[in-house]
């Protein structure tokens, strides 16, 4: 063989070996990837497993209660996002002139109909600044009727029916019939508690 035949035949192995080394590096690379995609699948199922292995160490009461409390995170946190954002604390708003009572951002109420007494009872607590609670406003201290305590009765229901933005205010009454509250249904926006 010739001196370039050599030359030649050597170019053409340390191509070969090159073009070897390059199979070679992408093979490693993609055994690397395949790897790590097995050891992550592997972290995957061993924690299916302990998850299965801790559900099958509780009793149905309480998965039951887990769910249960994951639907009232659900639910807290639809509520939240409905909720306006503020550092103060969160009271309703009642504007008599457009009949509408609104709380958190939300409107609550929009009176289409006279309706005087779910007016009046919104107007007492407006003057009081929403404090909770506000005495019987039909009540006079001489007086006490059942008709009174009925009245109070009869216009808390009417201002927790018809609400346009749901579960998120409503109002009661207590001590008989003597006193009337409003109470955010969203824990985070509670008022202080009525009584």
């Amino acid at each position: 063989m010739s001196p370039e035949e050599l030359l030649i035949d050597l170019i053409e192995k340390k191509a070969e070996l090159a073009e070897k080394r390059a199979r070679l590096y992408a093979m490693e690379e993609i055994t690397k990837v395949r790897l790590q995609a097995i050891e992550d699948m592997k972290a995957i199922q061993l924690q299916h497993i302990e998850e299965l292995k801790a559900v099958r160490l509780k009793s149905n009461q309480d998965t039951c209660q887990l769910l249960e409390n994951q639907l009232d995170i659900i639910n807290l946190a639809t509520r939240l996002c409905r909720r306006q954002v503020g550092t103060s604390r969160v009271k309703p708003v009642w504007n008599p002139a457009t009949g509408e009572l609104w709380y958190a951002g939300n409107l609550i109420k929009k009176f289409a109909k006279p309706a005087p007494n779910q007016r009046f009872l919104l107007d007492c607590f407006r003057r009081l600044r929403f404090r909770n609670p506000v005495p019987n406003p039909w009540l006079e201290p001489a007086c006490i009727t059942s008709d009174v305590l009925e009245t109070l009765k009869n216009t808390v229901d009417g201002l927790n029916e018809d609400h346009i933005t749901p579960n998120l205010l409503r109002f009661g009454w207590q001590g008989d019939g003597m006193k009337a509250y409003w109470q955010a249904i969203a824990s985070d926006i509670l008022p202080s508690e009525p009584g």
